[in-house]
């Protein structure tokens, strides 16, 4: 029914929403601090690190589950792309490491999955 492209870039938005999710919980731990004090409890800029990794997992729950047209697939890449990325930058400011890096990983394999279904063929 669909093509391989899409299979491939399937399995890997599965991957990137792990790192996503994962991401969104360590978002929640330095917003919420039940695992210890982080230094930034409560903090808005931590509310704001809350909301970009949960927008960044939606988006990319939205691509792994439904096939879209090309133009929705490539806005919401896009979108998830500069919302990973933000929160990421927002996470060093915020100097919560492991955040930083399932952010920095979200926005990798995302780049990663965007050429993954692109085959030329001679």
């Amino acid at each position: 029914m669909f093509s391989d492209g899409w299979a491939t870039m399937q399995n890997g938005l599965y991957l990137t929403l792990l790192f996503a999710s994962i991401g969104a919980f360590f978002a929640l731990n330095a917003f919420l601090g039940p695992l210890g004090n982080t230094g930034v409890d409560g903090t808005l800029g931590a509310g704001l690190a809350v909301v970009g990794s949960i927008a960044a997992a939606v988006m990319i729950a939205v691509l792994a589950l439904r096939p879209l047209s090309s133009t929705w697939r490539v806005t919401l890449i896009i979108l998830a792309i500069l919302a990973a990325g933000l929160t990421a930058v927002a996470a060093f400011f915020l100097m919560q490491t492991f955040l930083v890096i399932a952010m920095v990983l979200t926005v990798l394999m995302l780049v990663l999955v965007s050429f993954a279904g692109r085959r030329r063929s001679s």
